[in-house]
């Protein structure tokens, strides 16, 4: 960057980026698989799972289930294949995101 006032020229020194991008969030609590899969996808979690909710990559709700289990699986084998999100909560609000690929 070069930052001139009051005909004063000042020069920053050079910075080297070596990555850039969004790392996902990983929840040691929770365990989501097969990913990518083609049919269903499997939850456990270490609490008890309230709600799970499938997104679109547009925000769009795609299904969303309620339940009181530490275990499930959403059958996705109606979805086309892309990039999706899933929202899980537990009993105690907590809130975890991931994406999933759909084969």
């Amino acid at each position: 960057v070069e930052l001139t006032q009051n005909n004063c020229i000042d020069t920053s020194t050079c910075v080297s980026i070596n990555t850039v991008g969004i790392s996902e969030y990983f929840d040691p609590q929770l365990l989501v698989f097969p990913n990518p899969t083609t049919d269903k996808l499997f939850f456990e979690s270490k609490e008890i799972i309230k709600k799970i909710a499938i997104v679109d990559t547009k925000g769009e709700l795609i299904k969303a289930i309620t339940m009181s289990t530490t275990k499930t699986a959403i059958e996705i084998n109606d979805l086309s294949p892309g990039i999706f999100f899933y929202q899980v909560t537990t009993v105690n609000d907590q809130i975890t995101v991931g994406k999933v690929i759909k084969e």
